[in-house]
């Protein structure tokens, strides 16, 4: 049993009726531990599930138990809720594998669910960081047989060796040569050097990356990249998304900027505008909400978009 605990100075919807089991996943041959959060029985029927897909390596409470937290609280506002162990990492069996590797887990996930939810109507998907990318990366691969209804996508991961690069220098780099207090400790010599010749080492492979990229076409250029598969099965999903963004967080700033640059001709800038997803920023969290105050209000605007987007649909 879930037992009752104060967060940013509230107390959380009578968590403590909130009930949990564990769920045994069979998933080509292996088998996983998923925990369901069933909602207690005063609270108001949504017919929704969230499947909460984690980020490695993690197991299935997540950092600083964010994932039992959001599960707990969400099922107390009404929601079904499984977070789950893929092969190779907790409580499950079989050889681990990376978050571009788990379409199976997810799929068998879904399915355990709703065998053991019957009255689950809808299913979203819910993941922090490579569990977002996985969440999109499972979407591409099953097309329209995937069995969701909407997206919940916390600082999905788009990195490349580029993208990070670009995002340090726009997002840090820049920042800090912008500040005139920068330029008079670098007269002073209160700079190192290494933060200054740190700078010119990603300009010089900014520069060389635009070069190479302008003058052959590399194997990877030829291949799907990960990442375009997760914005083709982003662009292709019908249903809503949500998008939530940390200030403090650098993933979350490569994310911004993969979806904002141009790529191959054209800028993916559009997927945030559109009318089905809602893009919410969190200025002061960090990549993992580790702030209780940042983890209460992430667990309460998830729970307002899953009422006003997902479960009065």
């Amino acid at each position: 049993m879930a037992t009752p605990c104060r967060r940013g100075g509230t107390l959380n919807a009578d968590p403590k009726s909130v009930r949990e089991e564990p769920l045994v996943i069979e998933c080509e041959g292996e088998h996983l531990l998923g925990i369901v959060s069933t909602p207690p029985a005063g609270a108001v029927p949504r017919g929704v599930g969230v499947i909460i897909v984690v980020g490695g390596p993690q197991y299935r409470a997540g950092s600083h138990r964010q994932f039992i937290l959001l599960a707990r609280s969400l099922s107390a506002a009404g929601y079904h809720c499984l977070r789950f162990d893929y092969r190779g990492l907790g409580d499950s069996s079989g050889s681990r594998r990376d978050f571009m590797e788990v379409d199976h887990d997810i799929g068998a996930a879904l399915t355990a669910f709703r065998h053991t939810c019957p009255e689950l109507r809808k299913v979203v998907l819910c993941g922090l960081c490579d569990g977002a990318s996985a969440s999109l990366l499972y979407l591409h691969a099953r097309s329209q047989l995937a069995g969701i209804t909407a997206l919940v996508l916390i600082n999905p991961w788009f990195r490349s060796e580029l993208g990070l690069v670009q995002a340090q220098v726009r997002h840090y780099y820049l920042q800090r040569v912008m500040a005139p207090g920068f330029w008079l400790k670098l007269f002073r010599g209160d700079v190192g050097i290494s933060a200054f010749t740190g700078l010119m080492s990603k300009l010089h492979k900014l520069w060389q990356s635009r070069i190479e990229r302008l003058t052959q076409n590399t194997t990877e250029n030829l291949c799907i990249s990960y990442q375009e598969r997760m914005l083709s099965a982003w662009a292709s999903f019908p249903g809503p998304v949500l998008l939530v963004l940390s200030g403090r967080d650098l993933v979350a700033r490569e994310c911004v900027h993969h979806l904002t640059s141009e790529f191959r001709g054209r800028s993916h800038q559009v997927l945030m505008n559109r009318a089905s997803t809602q893009v919410f920023e969190a200025p002061n969290a960090d990549h993992t909400f580790s702030n209780l105050s940042e983890q209460a209000n992430l667990e309460k605007i998830i729970a307002q978009w899953l009422s006003r987007c997902v479960s009065a649909a």
